[in-house]
């Protein structure tokens, strides 16, 4: 079950800098939300990877660190610069088996939002996972 005012007051604490501010700000997606996973992630400069700044929920199945781009639901953000948001609904594992081997479960939804700097470069990408 979703708790708006407890994910709206978890971000407006306003205490968390870095790495941390991401941690919160996913965890803040999963309460508010009421997701199974969410997470930040960002393109590496090399633009062929993604390293996972955050994930939050129980039982994540992917960790932080690094995967590869190519064959990821987020590689479609990042292919079409005028797209904003992502949402699949189904067929989730026959679309993007490469990431349905990466987390080792069945997932059915996904849902992501790039946002870019000022100059349109991308800068992170949020998502959130359900397996139902």
């Amino acid at each position: 079950m979703a708790d708006i005012e407890k994910a709206l007051s978890m971000l407006a604490a306003g205490t968390a800098v870095g790495d941390r501010f991401f941690e919160i700000a996913a965890a803040a997606l999963v309460q508010g939300l009421g997701c199974r996973w969410a997470g930040i992630c960002c393109l590496s400069d090399d633009g062929i990877s993604l390293k996972v700044l955050s994930l939050a929920g129980s039982g994540a199945p992917l960790e932080l660190g690094r995967f590869p781009l190519e064959g990821m639901p987020a590689a479609l953000l990042y292919a079409d610069p005028s797209s904003g948001r992502l949402h699949i609904t189904d067929q989730l594992a026959a679309r993007f088996p490469k990431y349905r081997k990466l987390l080792g479960v069945d997932l059915h939804r996904y849902s992501a939002a790039i946002f870019r700097h000022s100059d349109g470069r991308p800068a992170i990408y949020s998502f959130l996972m359900t397996r139902w």
